[in-house]
C-alpha cells in the first residue's frame, strides 16, 4: 500500500565543503527517504532552516522534496558548537506551527521522525496535537531516558523503532511496542580508495574528533605506550575539528617519529580511505556513543579492518570479541593498549579478523529488507480515515 510519509530530520543542511562528510543522524533519514520513495511511497522531507549559504548533502535524494521549518535552537558552526543547545520558546512555537500546517495541508498518512531523545519528546508533543489524524513513528538513533515526565512526553508517538536491542530495551513496555529495524551503512570507504598499489598494512588508526567522549585521551596515552614498543608501525590520528579536542596530541607527534596526525579535510598526505586500507586495526574507544550503533565502527568493519573499542552501549551487538574485533572491558590506556596489542602482535590475525568484520556488516548491517521492515511498522499503526478510503478504493 502506498502511503504519504513525512520524514522529519532536523539540521540536514551543512556548510559548503561538508556535503560529502555528514553525520549519521543525517545519513540515515536521507537514505530512508530515498528507499521509501523508490518503494512507491509519496515522501517529503521536513527539516529545519539553516543559514543561506548552507547546502544540502550530496546524498540528498533529488526526487524527494524538502520543506524547511523554523529551527528551535541556536547552533554554532560545526566543530565549535556548545555542549548544550538552548531551545528558543518562540522558535519552538514557530516550528510547531510550520510542521502542523504542512502535515494538515498535505494530509500525510504518517509522520516519521529520526533522532534522539529531544526530537522524540518534541514529535511526541506534536503527535498529541494530531492524534487521530496523522500517526507518528519515531526511529531512535540512541536510547531514551526512563524518567517519568519524559514517558508522558513520548506518549504522542504511536510506534518506536530501534536499530539494536540495547536501544529497544530503553523504550520498555511502558511506551508500547518497539520494533528492531536495522539500518545499513551508507559510506563505503573501500569504494573511496582509488589507489591501485598493493598497500602494506602498517598503521594503527584513530579517526573521529579526539574528544574525551570519543576516547581521544585513552587513544593518545595507549599510542604513547605502544609507539616505542612497535617502531615499525605507524600510529595515526585522522581528526575532524572539535573545540573539545583533548590536549597533548601535537606533543605526542613531536615525541615519536612513528606518530602522525592528519586533519580533515586532509590537505596533506593520504585521505581517510587510504589510511584505513593501510591499517592493521582501527581504534575507536568511545566512552559515550554519539549514535547507535556507532557508524564509524560499522564503516571501519565494512572496509575489512578489525576495530578495537570499549565494551559500552551496543558495541557487543556489532563486535564479537576475538572474532571480528576486540572489546576492551576497562576504560584505561593500559587496557586499551593491551587490546590493540592482541591484533598488532599477530598480523595474520588482523587479516582474518578484518575479513570476519566485513562479513559481519554484510550479513547484519546492510539496507536490504529495511523498507519491508518499515512497511510492517506502518501497517501496525492506525491510518487516517481518508487513507482507509483511498485503500478501499484501490483494492
Amino acid at each position: 500500500m502506498m502511503r504519504r510519509v513525512a520524514v522529519f530530520a532536523p539540521s540536514l543542511a551543512v556548510p559548503p565543503g561538508w556535503e560529502s562528510n555528514i553525520s549519521g543522524h543525517i545519513q540515515i533519514p536521507l537514505t530512508a527517504a530515498r528507499l521509501l520513495m523508490e518503494a512507491g511511497h509519496d515522501v517529503e522531507l521536513i527539516s529545519t532552516r539553516a543559514r543561506n549559504d548552507y547546502v544540502l548533502p550530496t546524498m540528498a535524494p533529488g526526487d524527494v522534496p524538502v520543506r524547511f521549518v523554523a529551527d528551535t535552537r541556536r547552533r554554532g558552526e560545526i566543530g565549535d558548537r556548545p555542549v548544550r543547545y538552548r531551545a528558543n520558546p518562540l522558535a519552538m512555537t514557530r516550528q510547531a506551527r510550520d510542521i502542523l500546517r504542512t502535515v494538515r495541508a498535505r494530509k500525510f498518512d504518517c509522520m516519521h521522525g529520526f533522532g534522539y531523545e529531544g526530537s522524540a519528546l518534541w514529535l511526541g508533543a506534536l503527535g498529541r496535537l494530531v492524534r487521530g489524524k496523522t500517526p507518528v513513528v519515531f526511529s531512535l538513533l540512541g536510547p531514551l531516558s526512563s524518567s517519568g515526565w519524559r514517558t508522558l512526553g513520548y506518549s504522542g508517538i504511536d510506534r518506536f523503532t530501534a536499530p539494536t536491542a540495547h536501544v529497544a530495551s530503553s523504550v520498555g513496555t511502558r511506551l508500547g511496542q518497539v520494533s528492531v529495524v536495522r539500518h545499513g551503512v551508507v559510506r563505503d570507504l573501500v569504494a573511496e580508495e582509488h589507489s591501485t598499489r598493493n598497500l602494506t598494512r602498517r598503521r594503527v588508526l584513530f579517526w573521529r574528533e579526539a574528544t574525551q567522549s570519543n576516547g581521544g585521551d585513552l587513544c593518545r596515552d595507549a599510542f604513547r605506550l605502544l609507539a616505542r614498543a612497535y617502531p615499525d608501525l605507524i600510529f595515526s590520528f585522522a581528526l575532524r575539528v572539535s573545540r573539545d579536542e583533548v590536549p597533548g596530541l601535537e606533543d605526542l607527534e613531536r615525541s615519536f617519529d612513528n606518530v602522525e596526525i592528519f586533519r580533515f579535510p586532509y590537505q596533506r598526505g593520504p585521505d581517510l580511505s587510504q589510511l584505513m586500507a593501510e591499517s592493521l586495526c582501527i581504534v575507536l574507544p568511545f566512552r559515550r556513543q554519539s549514535i547507535h550503533p556507532q557508524l564509524s565502527v560499522l564503516e571501519s568493519m565494512r572496509a575489512g579492518v578489525p576495530v578495537v573499542a570499549l565494551n559500552v552501549g551496543d558495541m557487543g551487538e556489532v563486535i564479537t570479541d576475538g572474532t571480528n574485533g576486540v572489546l576492551v572491558q576497562e576504560r584505561s590506556p593500559v587496557a586499551l593498549a593491551s587490546g590493540i596489542e592482541r591484533i598488532i602482535a599477530k598480523p595474520k590475525l588482523a587479516t582474518s579478523m578484518g575479513m570476519a568484520a566485513g562479513d559481519a556488516v554484510d550479513a547484519d548491517w546492510m539496507w536490504a529488507g529495511f523498507t519491508d521492515a518499515l512497511n510492517d511498522v506502518y501497517s501496525q499503526i492506525p491510518q487516517r480515515s481518508d487513507s482507509k478510503a483511498r485503500s478501499r478504493g484501490t483494492s
